[in-house]
């Protein structure tokens, strides 16, 4: 899928992979079968992968930054991880909500962008930067009607 074609690499690096559930099952089936056609890096690197799942919400912490995690119940798919760098107020998303690029329109209102005005919601989060994995950065207060579960 467009979202995890790189998993690989990381994890011949030594990284944990963190997955909404119920993705565990799934992550750990396919993150274990064998490159033997074509070796990737973590088939020659003999790495097997970590993989942790987040059911509600999840923190990683080190010593300058806090990354919150929330599984975001969403029209779109089962399992879907919606990140917050705290310090720098960065919120990461994609698609549920794609930023525009400049003279391309608004973000619409819709089931997908109205799952994440309610995640933002719940956890208090205000003022942030939309950082989207699809498109482009827009500022929250830019697009507070399209991510409002009010009607308009």
């Amino acid at each position: 899928n467009d979202h995890s074609g790189g998993t690989r690499a990381f994890v011949a690096e030594g990284a944990t992979v963190i997955v909404p559930a119920p993705g565990k099952a799934h992550f750990d089936r396919t993150l274990r079968m064998p490159r033997t056609i074509v070796p990737d890096a973590a088939q020659q690197a003999g790495r097997t992968a970590t993989v942790t799942e987040v059911t509600n919400r999840s923190t990683r912490r080190d010593d300058s930054e806090e990354i919150n995690l929330y599984n975001v119940p969403n029209p779109h798919v089962r399992g879907f991880l919606l990140v917050h760098v705290v310090k720098s107020n960065l919120v990461y998303v994609t698609d549920l909500l794609s930023p525009p690029g400049q003279g391309r329109g608004p973000v619409t209102r819709s089931p997908r962008t109205i799952a994440v005005g309610e995640a933002l919601t719940k956890a208090n989060i205000t003022g942030a930067t939309i950082v989207g994995g699809h498109g482009t950065v827009i500022g929250q207060t830019d697009i507070a009607s399209a991510l409002s579960a009010q009607a308009q």
